[in-house]
Order: structure tokens, then C-alpha cells, then sequence
């Protein structure tokens, strides 16, 4: 029972201000951030040598944990549905924090598996090109060493005396040449395989020269033909 000439108002108002007391009796340094409130204590309570302080040090600091923890349990309950708002809400992020964390996984292993690929395909474009570097190259190699053939054919005839197969030779490796295009041994071909020509040339002309020095008419005549019988002899009858 509240005692006499004292209401429920005058109470509550009482212990408010005891409350306020309590909290404005409590250091400034107690609210700090880094502040050890157990270290302070305890080296307070050593600096005190009487039981009667040290007990009155500790029941006001319980009465002011006492008055802080109602005051936060009362902030708390006051703001409950924000409390659990804010939990759902925290709950939620985590969530979608754990399925970006998987997105970004699997998405790191196909930017993985894509760059390996990529790896891939470039290695494979650079041997493409590598290899048709070279068939380009292996074309006119092919025509130089056909060229180089015929020209070694074009003098072996002309050391035998094939003449015609020689002509023919020239005109099979002018062909050769025009082949070949801008390659610089082209030219220099080319004015090999003229001068063989003249030399073919030159050659004939000098085979046909002595051919024609040589020249016995009389082994070329006519063979006179044999003077047949006037008349045949009778035949003897039986």
C-alpha cells in the first residue's frame, strides 16, 4: 500500500527523479567509447580501504545498472515492432547477400572456364594463321623448285643436243617464271633462261651450218633405174 498523503503520481515521479539522479551521478567517462568500466571500478574499489565504502561504491553502481537495463528494456519494448522490422530486414539482406555470394561464385567460374576457352581459341587462330603463312609461302617455293627443275632439264638438253626439247624447255619455264611473280629471283631466272635460249639458238644455228657444209648431193640422187629386156623369150611348149 502506497503510504498516506502520497499518490500514485507523486510516487512515479519520485522515483523518476531518483532515476535521474542515478544516471547524472554516473562519470561522463562511462559513456565513452573505449572506456574500461570494470578496470576503473576495481582500481577504485582498491583505492578505498573501508568495507563500508567499498559496499556503498558497488550498490550504486547496480542501482545505476539497474536504472540504465529498465531504461533500455523500456526503449526496447517501446520500439519492439522497429526491433523486429529491423531483424526480418537484416534477415533478408542476409539472404540476398548469400545469393549474390553464389552468383558471383558461379559467375567467377564461367569467367574462369570463358577465359580458358578464349585461351583456347586463340592459340588455335594463331596456328591458323601460322599455317597459312606457310602454305602461302609453300606455293611459290613449289613454283621456284619446278623452275629450278625445268632450268636444270633446259641445260642437260642443250649439252645432249635435243634442241626441240630444248625450245620446248623455254617455253615451259617462261611460263614458270611469269609464275612466280614479284619474287626476286624471278628476274634473275628469267635472264638465265633467255640466255639459254640464245644459246639454243646459237646452237641450232651452228648444227645447221655444219649440216649444211656437209652436204653430199650425190648420195641424195635418183638411183637410175635397171633397162628392162626388149622382148620376152617364147615359152617352150610341152
Amino acid at each position: 500500500m502506497l503510504p498516506p498523503n502520497e499518490s500514485l503520481t507523486s510516487r512515479t515521479s519520485k522515483l523518476n527523479d531518483a532515476r535521474k539522479s542515478l544516471l547524472q551521478a554516473i562519470p561522463q567517462q562511462y559513456f565513452e567509447k573505449d572506456f574500461d568500466a570494470v578496470r576503473h571500478d576495481l582500481c577504485e574499489l582498491a583505492q578505498l580501504a573501508d568495507q563500508a565504502q567499498m559496499e556503498e561504491l558497488a550498490e550504486g553502481r547496480i542501482a545505476a545498472l539497474e536504472v540504465v537495463s529498465e531504461l533500455l528494456s523500456q526503449h526496447v519494448l517501446k520500439n519492439y515492432d522497429k526491433f523486429v522490422a529491423g531483424i526480418d530486414e537484416v534477415g533478408l539482406v542476409e539472404r540476398d547477400l548469400v545469393s549474390a555470394y553464389a552468383t558471383a561464385k558461379h559467375a567467377r567460374a564461367n569467367l574462369k572456364a570463358s577465359s580458358a576457352e578464349i585461351a583456347t581459341s586463340v592459340q588455335v587462330t594463331q596456328q591458323s594463321r601460322r599455317k597459312q603463312k606457310l602454305l602461302d609461302l609453300l606455293d611459290p617455293l613449289q613454283k621456284l623448285q619446278q623452275a629450278k627443275d625445268l632450268h636444270i632439264s633446259l641445260k642437260d638438253a642443250l649439252q645432249e643436243g635435243d634442241y626441240a626439247h630444248a625450245f620446248w624447255l623455254c617455253v615451259q619455264c617462261g611460263s614458270a617464271m611469269a609464275s612466280l611473280g614479284t619474287l626476286r629471283c624471278a628476274s634473275s631466272l628469267s635472264a638465265t633462261v633467255d640466255s639459254l635460249y640464245e644459246e639454243a639458238a646459237e646452237r641450232l644455228e651452228t648444227a645447221l651450218q655444219a649440216a649444211a657444209s656437209d652436204f653430199h648431193p650425190d648420195i641424195f640422187c635418183k638411183a637410175r633405174s635397171r633397162q628392162m629386156p626388149d622382148a620376152f623369150e617364147p615359152i617352150d611348149s610341152f
